[in-house]
């Protein structure tokens, strides 16, 4: 028992420290939180100063922050589930949260608390619901846009 101990231990000290000893240096799971905190503020910040200046509905905004709040808490209750082991929120159902605007909500919610966010097939239609929503929205704003000349 204490031979598989030892070479647990020894497993965990090698994949946390360089061939040196040292430390490795910031891996992309930082990288990608940094990202998934930023990008979301960095887009609604952006989003709220268009509608201050009239370039954006003003309903848009509050619209996203809604919807994003909402998947953030589907996320957190996502979470739970999965640590009690009990029946999970589908994927799809996510999706179209993240689809519909609530995008900047699931990617605070990977970053905080750590959910989804390192699923490879998850993330490729994470990213496509974004990019969805937004050629969406940037469709509605050029179409509104075009019309009030």
């Amino acid at each position: 028992m204490k031979a598989k101990y030892s070479a647990y231990t020894q497993t965990k000290e090698l994949q946390y420290s360089g061939k040196d000893g040292s430390s490795p240096p910031p891996g992309s799971a930082s990288i990608q939180k940094r990202l998934y905190i930023t990008f979301p503020i960095v887009f609604i910040v952006a989003l709220s100063m268009a509608a201050g200046f009239g370039k954006v509905p003003p309903i848009i905004p509050p619209a996203y922050l809604i919807i994003s709040l909402l998947t953030f808490i589907e996320y957190v209750i996502d979470k739970k589930k999965a640590e009690t082991g009990k029946r999970r929120i589908p994927e799809l159902s996510l999706h179209l949260w993240e689809l519909f605007g609530g995008w900047p909500g699931a990617m605070l919610a990977q970053a905080l608390i750590k959910h989804k966010n390192a699923k490879f097939s998850y993330q490729i239609v994470f990213w496509l619901a974004i990019l969805i929503n937004l050629a969406v929205l940037f469709s509605i704003l050029y179409f509104i846009a075009k019309s009030s000349k």
